[in-house]
């Protein structure tokens, strides 16, 4: 009976730890792909379009610099240097 649970015990952190492995996976493409929609937006001069895919690139990605550096980018495009520096 014991290793009854105990194999229970093992499936149930098998499992948690696919469903965690499986959102941060599905979180990490959805941050390439809004980035990179944002960097054809830039290449294509369409600012304001970039703006908006980088800003959403950092609210699925909060701590990557990689985004804040490409806001920082389209807000010097757009001589809005005060906000290039925050």
């Amino acid at each position: 009976m014991g290793y009854l649970i105990i194999l229970l015990l093992l499936f149930i952190i098998c499992y948690i730890s696919i469903v965690v492995y499986i959102k941060s996976k599905v979180k990490l493409n959805s941050y390439i792909n809004t980035l990179d929609d944002g960097i054809g937006f830039l290449n294509d001069k369409d600012y304001e379009r970039a703006l908006k895919g980088f800003l959403k690139a950092k609210s699925i990605l909060p701590k990557s610099a990689k985004a804040y550096s490409l806001i920082g980018k389209v807000y010097v495009e757009l001589n809005e240097f005060d906000e290039a520096l925050e």
